[in-house]
């Protein structure tokens, strides 16, 4: 019945400018919805009647064993254009990494935005911190404290706070990740890989800024602390 100018499958319908040999087709089904759409199509017909392609077809291509990168590179070449869209493995993969790339950029950027936020907040908050530590900062350091240890028992204590929140936050991560890969993943065959690491690599911009903001706010501020004239005060 493809194409058959005696028998056409419905009233008006196009006939194959070229004989086609079908060696095997889909039964239809029985029910419409669940139908399968596969068109065949010779190499004679792609080469010499590109021009009658009147409706939009989607052509499942198998190459030959062994053929693939010649059939892809073919295909690319000769067949794909403005009006017809060749997806090979490998346009596919590198399209993938593109939008790897696009999504980790942006990922990224918004990283770096928190990360400065975070930078302005600590400065603020710094400022503060050493304003009302300023007695127990210069008594130290009128006890023979150098201003770098007081800068590293400040950088101490910011590295513990932003450590426990970091391993809090990677607990809860963690544990959504555990109900995605059993809930979610399991049931479809796949799996996640909870030992790679490039994905926490992107948590390591904030508390990486909230540690230099707040040596470097810490020690500028303290190069400005006088200790006798805080000991006399007292």
């Amino acid at each position: 019945m493809i194409g058959n100018r005696d028998h056409p499958i419905y009233a008006g319908a196009p006939t194959l400018p070229s004989g086609l040999v079908v060696s095997g087709i889909f039964a239809q089904a029985e029910n419409p919805a669940e139908e399968t759409w596969l068109s065949f199509m010779s190499l004679e017909f792609v080469s010499h009647y590109r021009s009658d392609w009147k409706t939009d077809l989607s052509l499942i291509v198998v190459p030959r064993a062994g053929q693939k990168a010649a059939l892809d590179a073919w295909l690319e070449n000769e067949i794909a254009g403005n009006q017809r869209e060749v997806s090979t493995y490998g346009k596919n993969q590198a399209n993938f990494q593109r939008q790897e790339r696009s999504l980790l950029l942006t990922f990224l950027l918004m990283e770096s935005v928190i990360a400065a936020m975070a930078a302005i907040a600590l400065a603020g908050l710094n400022y503060i911190f050493v304003t009302q530590r300023q007695s127990e900062f210069g008594v130290l350091n009128a006890l023979g404290f150098t201003r770098l240890q007081l800068v590293w028992r400040v950088v101490r204590e910011t590295a513990f706070t932003t450590g426990a929140a970091l391993l809090l936050s990677v607990a809860l991560c963690a544990v959504g990740l555990l109900y995605m890969q059993f809930g979610l993943y399991a049931p479809l065959g796949l799996r996640l890989d909870f030992f790679n690491l490039t994905p926490w690599l992107f948590t390591f911009p904030i508390p990486v800024a909230v540690l230099a903001v707040t040596s470097g706010t810490i020690a500028w501020m303290l190069a400005r602390l006088d200790p006798v004239s805080i000991i006399e005060r007292r």
